[in-house]
């Protein structure tokens, strides 16, 4: 979950472009490193189509005595036992085992997942499992890489290898959660580039490289993160004034302002950017950000939470939806939506999720109840990713297949958009937990993962925050890990073991002195803040804002959705905010006469891009009525046209009533003819109107009906697609490998066909390799100097070919195959087909044969 409360793990990408991986030492001492005294590392591979070249090039690369385990997940076809073990085998002197049921970790070996299971990890323990679906849409990798990242915490790695889809990727954001490293193939180097360019997309990932390079790097970020482990101590009570020195160029250059977080969670966040980069000292590092301000903005993604999912913590959403969402539903008024709001948001998965779920209960409750959703937060990028609401494939994990079908769609490459009705019920926005204001009469508040990452100090004024938020009644949700500490007197508790909490509205909400965080200043010794100095009198400003006043028309600026963004001058005699939902449409806004002239020219500024005035416009107030100009401009900048427009609004001067008419020049007869004929026509031409209009809605209902049938059926034919579509690519990944996995086996034979080959030819001995039948196959070139053997025997009857030599009882063997026949003088044994006898040449008639029956048989004479 991101927000600006919580030093979260989210590192750069290429952040160690600019060193040499093999200059980092690969070797992690004794001393320094002690698998009996200490948890080790547990590294987990993750891979898919074209992964096998990809771990043996790891592999080949890894020394074995790194003190780490590792664990392999690949997709494999569960219906071929897998070869992975003695293929891998081969390319490395650690010990490689395929997994077994409650098997625990153990440093310096190599574990592999059997065909057709799912793997997770517990208290240093690997566990099997059935997989829910056989094919398709299974995400071994993310499947384990989210319990590894429960269970080692801080040691997880995770490193994500060649593949199709994006398997790996919400694995790899929970375990960057956790403050565990990231690294990934470099895609230009992968077979499929799949996996690892979507856990780039991600912006979480710390190292991108070449598949060879990655163990040396490995083994030095975990060389120096030992080194600084015994640094935190120094850390916590002698580098208060190098870290904050560090965080001020933090907020310089990204706004964000870190001072406020626990000094704890601070140094554990920087001492993992310090290990990426291989620094021991806070001076190095120092040195290190003025030189490269571009890590900087690696250390604010390492701040900044981004990683949460749809219904994380399944639990927590049904205690909501017992306790709380029906009687958000039960009391929603009639053009009063249910106000919602989710500080520190992320990238939107828990703001959409309660919008799914209000959904679902004012379906089953029968009523429509209006939504209002406010998302927060202060990393813009996760903030237009949740706009977006596009996410990837592997969400299938946490949203059931009717909610999938029901509240998204799917794009050309795989990914998942939420509907734009649920789009529009969320607005996401940046803002300050601690010093913007919050919102207001609010139904309920969800804010889960936060307040432990703050001061104890702020997390009181925050739940006083809270309450002045909500409305009388309204609750808060904080998840498992927080709660409202000792303000019980503000909440009274609804389910206490997930932390869901009731508004006490008895209870006066005091004023809030915001921001919140200024109050740090005040305490001794701490990370503080420090109130702005006010800026000198610019008395150009003043001047400009006087003549705006003075000279310039009522006007409003708007974007291209008729949304208002400025105000100048005052406009209420043509703005005013409408009864019932607030909204900041400037249509909506304006006086009814005004309104089909704005309407009329904002299009045609839209479509002409130019200025258009219409005058002539009545409204009429309280003393009477007076004619207005209308102007709509489109507001240009440097680069052309913005997308803005300025609607101005200006009276005409008053006009000099016209002398009276002489009565008798006017035919009062003749007008009301002429108006009675005009009017006349306006009713033929309004009922032909109105019968046409008729006339087009029962064929556009028609026509409806028919797209309405269709489109259900192209919908069930394209979901039926969907999960042919995602099986075959489960079953082409899975195929790739087992193909791969052959390949290297065939090779294997191949070379061992031409090692036999090259002994047989090397030792000259006479061979001749025949069938069951006794026909020639292949020989040894030593048997032509005793029989006479041309390439052209291949296949012929050994009875056939000359010899040249003397042996009466060599074919006596095939017409008497009967155990012990001594009538020829050898011994037959019935088992591999093979014939063998001592160089005729230098041994006497009568010599002893032997003679073995099966698929075929050789001679060795």
């Amino acid at each position: 979950m991101s927000d600006e409360n919580e030093p979260a793990a989210r590192g750069s990408e290429n952040s160690d472009e600019k060193r040499s991986p093999e200059s980092l030492d690969p070797k992690v001492t004794a001393e320094e490193y002690n698998p009996n005294t200490q948890m080790f590392p547990v590294i987990g591979i993750g891979s898919s189509a074209g992964g096998l070249e990809a771990l043996k090039k790891f592999l080949a690369a890894t020394p074995p005595d790194t003190g780490m385990a590792f664990v392999l997940i690949q997709h494999l076809d569960p219906t071929h036992e897998s070869l992975m073990v003695d293929l891998l085998a081969r390319y490395t002197a650690m010990k490689v085992v395929q997994i077994e049921n409650d098997m625990p970790v153990e440093p310096d070996r190599i574990h592999i997942i059997p065909p057709g299971t799912s793997l997770t990890i517990k208290n240093g323990v690997l566990l099997l499992g059935k997989p829910i679906e056989r094919r398709g849409m299974r995400m071994p990798v993310d499947n384990f890489f989210m319990s590894l990242a429960q269970d080692q915490q801080e040691n997880a790695v995770c490193i994500i290898l060649s593949g199709t889809g994006s398997d790996g990727t919400l694995g790899l954001k929970e375990i960057k959660a956790r403050g565990g490293l990231a690294m990934v193939q470099a895609p230009e180097t992968a077979q499929y580039d799949g996996m690892p360019r979507s856990a780039i997309m991600t912006g979480l990932v710390d190292y991108v490289l070449p598949v060879e390079q990655i163990p040396s790097t490995l083994v030095g970020y975990v060389r120096h993160s030992l080194k600084l482990d015994r640094l935190s101590e120094p850390m916590l009570t002698e580098a208060e004034e190098k870290l904050h020195r560090i965080l001020t160029l933090l907020h310089v250059r990204t706004g964000h302002d870190f001072r406020y977080y626990k000094k704890n969670t601070l140094v554990r966040r920087l001492q993992r950017r310090m290990t990426v980069n291989h620094v021991t000292e806070l001076d190095d590092y120092l040195d290190l950000i003025q030189k490269r301000p571009e890590e900087l903005e690696a250390l604010d993604r390492d701040l900044l939470i981004s990683v949460t999912m749809f219904f994380r913590e399944p639990e927590v959403w049904e205690s909501l939806q017992e306790t709380v969402i029906p009687k958000l539903i039960d009391g929603c008024a009639e053009n009063q939506p249910v106000r919602i709001w989710v500080p520190g948001c992320a990238t939107g998965e828990e703001a959409y999720s309660l919008a799914i779920m209000l959904i679902e209960e004012a379906e089953k409750r029968k009523r429509e109840c209006p939504v209002q959703i406010y998302a927060t937060d202060i990393d813009k990028e996760a903030l237009e990713a949740g706009r977006r609401g596009l996410y990837p494939e592997n969400i299938t994990d946490q949203v059931s297949h009717d909610r999938l079908t029901r509240f998204f769609t799917r794009d050309a490459d795989g990914m998942y958009q939420v509907i734009k009705r649920i789009r529009e019920m969320v607005v996401f926005a940046p803002q300050n937990l601690i010093s913007d204001p919050p919102f207001s009469k609010l139904d309920l508040i969800s804010c889960r993962n936060v307040l432990i990452y703050i001061q104890t100090e702020l997390q009181k004024k925050i739940v006083t925050l809270f309450h002045f938020a909500l409305k009388d009644g309204g609750y808060l949700a904080l998840g498992n890990s927080e709660s409202v500490g000792q303000r019980t007197d503000l909440f009274q508790t609804v389910s206490k073991r997930w932390r869901i909490y009731r508004q006490i509205s008895s209870v006066s909400r005091s004023p809030l002195d915001l921001p919140l965080g200024l109050e740090l200043a005040k305490r001794p010794g701490g990370l503080a803040y420090k109130p702005p100095v006010p800026q000198a009198i610019r008395y150009a400003d003043i001047a400009k804002t006087q003549l705006i006043q003075q000279f310039t028309p009522p006007s409003v600026l708007i974007n291209n959705h008729n949304e208002t963004l400025f105000f100048s001058g005052i406009t209420r005699g043509f703005l005013s905010l409408p009864e019932g939902t607030p909204t900041d449409n400037v249509i909506d806004m304006a006086d009814p006469a005004l309104r089909p002239k704005l309407r009329t020219a904002l299009h045609k500024a839209g479509t002409e891009k130019r200025e258009v005035v219409l005058g002539g416009i009545r409204l009429s107030h309280g003393d009477g009525s007076r004619t207005v100009r209308l102007t709509v401009a489109p507001v240009r900048d440097g680069n052309g046209d913005a997308g803005l427009f300025l609607v101005s609004f200006e009276y005409e001067p008053r006009k000099e009533p016209a002398p009276a008419l002489d009565q008798e020049e006017i035919s009062e007869e003749s007008v009301i003819r002429s108006l009675e004929e005009e009017l006349k026509r306006s009713k033929e031409e309004l009922q032909a109107t109105i019968e046409q209009m008729e006339t087009s809605n029962e064929e556009l209902k028609a026509s409806n009906e028919e797209v309405m049938s269709m489109n259900e059926e192209l919908q069930s034919s394209n979901e039926e697609l969907e999960t042919s579509r995602e099986e075959l690519q489960s079953l082409n990944e899975e195929l790739s490998t087992l193909n791969s996995q052959l390949q290297d086996k065939v090779n294997e034979l191949e070379v061992m066909t031409d090692d036999l080959n090259n002994l047989l030819t090397s030792t000259n001995i006479a061979t001749i390799f025949m069938s069951e039948d006794f026909r020639v196959k292949r020989y040894t070139p030593a048997a032509t100097q005793l029989l006479n053997l041309i390439p052209g025997d291949i296949g012929r009857p050994l009875q056939d070919i000359t010899r040249k030599f003397s042996d009466d009882t060599l074919y006596l063997l095939r017409r008497n195959r009967t155990q012990g026949n001594k009538a020829t003088g050898g011994t037959i044994r019935r088992n591999r087909g093979i014939f063998s006898g001592r160089d005729l040449r230098q041994v006497p008639r009568g010599c002893h044969h032997e003679l073995e029956q099966g698929r075929g048989a050789y001679v060795r004479l």
